[in-house]
């Protein structure tokens, strides 16, 4: 029976797993590469890491002939049914955690959305090896620019932490009681507090997520302005207030709803001055 679900279109349909999926269209495949084959079947591995050289020898083929196998099957479809779905959900992987722990607040780095590159041994050692070789000033130029890449990578890692331990820090009461603890907080006040400009701070968070005990969120989600209480130095968030709108709205007569000027006298009575532009603005 699995024969004859693996036999229907697209190729690939029925198989158990990815390398299956592949053996199956590359069988079926009118140009048949037996290299190609054998790779998938003992080496998507060794395939997946670039592994050329070690696949090379063991099947004693020249490393531009790998790279032409590997060039085959990327032609191959690994989803052959994907085709078939009008929508393709989009998942937002975090690109930093913020878990609540004893002593306080652990935050964590996403890693995996940072790619993993480094400097191939080969060329540090040929640098290393051959004094006069005039290609070695070529050579180290460019090992020179790889590691101020990696270089800034590090610090761009490290300057998405510190940002997040600010806010962390700033907004204490949001991570300990959830949205209804966010304050106002700007770009200006974390970029003072560690000592780096604006657009740094703007750049580390832009489309940035952080994953909180209270649920995922935009980091710029944390940079509010702030609504001036009458009679009184304090402020309060717009996003708390824009919270308590939607729900005065959501609870309101709907044959007779609040006129703009109700829902500022509501606010007024209770020592925060809005206008109508304000809540205008609300998604």
């Amino acid at each position: 029976m699995i024969q004859v679900l693996q036999s229907l279109d697209p190729i690939g349909v029925g198989a158990k797993d990815l390398a299956d999926c592949l053996l199956i269209q590359l069988r079926e495949h009118e140009n048949h590469n037996e290299l190609a084959y054998k790779i998938v079947k003992k080496h998507l591995e060794d395939l997946a890491e670039k592994r050329y050289r070690k696949i090379a020898a063991l099947h004693q083929v020249t490393v531009q002939e790998v790279q032409e196998a590997s060039d085959f099957i990327r032609t191959l479809n690994p989803r052959p049914v994907s085709h078939f779905s009008d929508d393709m959900t989009h998942y937002i992987v975090p690109d930093v955690y913020v878990e609540k722990d004893k002593e306080g607040f652990l935050i964590t780095v996403n890693d995996s959305c940072t790619p993993k590159l480094s400097i191939n041994p080969y060329y540090k050692n040929h640098v290393a090896i051959n004094s006069v070789n005039p290609a070695k000033d070529y050579i180290k130029g460019h090992i020179n620019d790889a590691q101020l890449l990696l270089k800034g990578l590090e610090q761009r890692q490290m300057t998405l932490y510190k940002v997040t331990a600010s806010i962390v820090e700033e907004q204490h009461e949001f991570f300990m009681k959830g949205i209804t603890g966010l304050k106002p907080m700007t770009l200006k006040d974390i970029s003072e507090k560690l000592q780096l400009h604006e657009s740094t701070i703007s750049r580390a968070t832009s489309n940035k997520y952080i994953q909180t005990p209270h649920g995922l969120f935009k980091l710029r989600n944390f940079f509010t302005r702030g609504l001036h209480r009458v009679n009184s130095p304090a402020t309060e968030s717009t996003g708390h207030h824009q919270r308590k709108i939607k729900v005065l709205i959501a609870d309101e007569d709907k044959i007779k709803p609040f006129s703009d000027q109700k829902l500022c006298q509501i606010f007024e009575n209770e020592g925060t001055k809005i206008s109508p532009p304000h809540y205008c603005k609300i998604p």
